[in-house]
């Protein structure tokens, strides 16, 4: 299987499943950061269940969980645009108070899921909501691979 990274690309033994993560910190640890991470739904899971159980284990792990918003989240332009879904939290970690945004989104084969995290030590700013709506909206799917 051919796997790209920024760096370049890869030939490793097909019938693997990516589960990476890719994190895009900010140079003052305050200003929102990225995480893309890779997942797959379970048998017989939607996308609604998969997201009730991975906040089901974030609240394990946090404390003062609260989920403040769920709405549509749009990822990408045109014909190849995919709806899925976006929320809005907050919780308490190592005593700070951590603002998140998440968009999730399950791809063409109907198993694997794409989740973007942003994250702040605040609630975003005007320009930091701008970047993250204009990030959904430049997703492009991958070429299908053979």
């Amino acid at each position: 299987m051919k796997y790209m990274v920024n760096e370049g690309a890869f030939d490793f033994p097909d019938g693997l499943t990516d589960r990476s993560v890719n994190m895009l910190m900010s140079i003052d640890g305050v200003s929102v950061s990225y995480v893309v991470t890779r997942d797959r739904l379970q048998e017989a899971e939607d996308l609604q269940q998969f997201i009730q159980r991975q906040f089901k284990d974030l609240s394990r792990q946090v404390s003062k969980f609260k989920e403040l918003s769920r709405d549509e989240a749009l990822f990408g332009q045109g014909r190849q645009r995919k709806a899925g879904v976006q929320i809005q939290s907050t919780f308490k970690q190592h005593g700070n108070e951590v603002h998140q945004r998440q968009a999730v989104v399950v791809l063409d084969d109907g198993t694997q899921v794409l989740i973007v995290t942003a994250t702040a030590l605040r609630k975003l700013t005007a320009a930091e909501e701008a970047g993250w709506t204009h990030m959904l909206a430049s997703y492009e799917p991958a070429a299908p691979r053979s």
